[in-house]
């Protein structure tokens, strides 16, 4: 399958989330880039620490020393956050997600890109345990590569799971799989067709979220996305307010009836759906063999509390 980069005037946009957190110890996994310092936003939180890939990561943070803070949250992997009472941890979000991440051999801290059945692990002969994970210090979540028939348990949102690997390899997540409906559920507005020297192309608009068409937002509050592809105007495409700042993604099809994997063409990069008219600039069939994605920083301290050992 082809990939492309789009041209585009945006930037890497932010839009405010939140996660609810446990008393005492949580590990989790966010989408944002934030320093370690603005958890001093917050005053419930004790202690933030670790996470990473490898066994390790450039983040701490104390709030008797906060003045030593240091690091960054790193989109794809783990930390530990330990709050004095159940409290909601206000982040900005990413617009711009990655679609897999770098494991190394050992013990990763990781928060998945999206949601994993335990038992779809066993597609990664590299890894040989994941568990744990969960806001509040738990999860029901287990994979052990020799009986891989007792996995149980899907990853949620937000939280942080412990996997080992034998050796380093790059686990893929497929982001955006759920169509993003016009308003009212309408299929006809939320596709866009064009022709383009005779060949025929629909661009849909894709989502994280699972919404069925029949449970898509009646209200008048909508995102229509404008622009061009190989350099042609195309149709706006336009869905409802479920989507509104949230991420997606435009995929182009090359046909009018057939959209599966036989005709997809491309996925754009993520693109916050922020209501009104949002121009993504032109899409572009350039450089269609650079897979190259967003990679997340191996780092060098242990990570408290420790690995679980079996």
């Amino acid at each position: 399958m082809k990939k492309i980069i789009l041209l585009i005037l945006l930037s890497f946009s932010l839009f405010a989330s939140s996660i609810q957190l446990k008393t005492g110890w949580n590990l989790i996994g966010i989408l944002s880039n934030d320093a370690a310092s603005s958890l001093a936003n917050n005053p419930d939180v004790l202690i933030a620490t670790g996470g990473g890939v490898g066994g390790g990561g450039s983040f701490s943070y104390d709030k008797n020393y906060q003045q030593y803070a240091y690091g960054n949250f790193i989109v794809g992997q783990g930390y530990w956050v330990k709050v004095q009472k159940d409290t909601n941890l206000t982040y900005n979000e990413l617009a711009s997600i990655p679609s897999k991440i770098t494991l190394k051999e050992g013990w990763n801290l990781i928060h998945f890109l999206s949601p994993v059945a335990a038992s779809d692990l066993a597609n990664y002969p590299q890894i040989l345990i994941a568990t744990g994970g969960g806001v509040g210090g738990g999860g029901s979540f287990s994979y052990d590569k020799n009986y891989q028939q007792y996995a149980y348990g899907t990853s949620l949102d937000s939280q942080g799971y412990w996997v080992k690997a034998d050796s380093q390899f790059d686990m893929q997540f497929n982001v955006f799989n759920y169509r993003a409906w016009g308003v009212g559920g309408d299929d006809v507005s939320s596709r866009s067709q064009i022709r383009i020297n005779g060949v025929s192309y629909t661009i849909f608009a894709y989502s994280t979220l699972d919404i069925a068409q029949s449970g898509a937002s009646t209200s008048g509050t909508y995102t229509a996305f404008v622009g061009t592809f190989l350099n042609k105007s195309f149709p706006q495409v336009k869905i409802s307010e479920d989507y509104l700042d949230k991420q997606i993604v435009l995929k182009v099809f090359k046909s009018f009836t057939v959209f599966d994997s036989t005709t997809l063409l491309l996925s754009t990069q993520s693109i916050t759906a922020s209501g009104g008219f949002k121009d993504v600039g032109n899409i572009a069939l350039d450089n269609p063999d650079d897979y190259r994605p967003i990679t997340a920083n191996d780092s060098s301290i242990e990570l408290p509390p420790l690995a679980p050992s079996f």
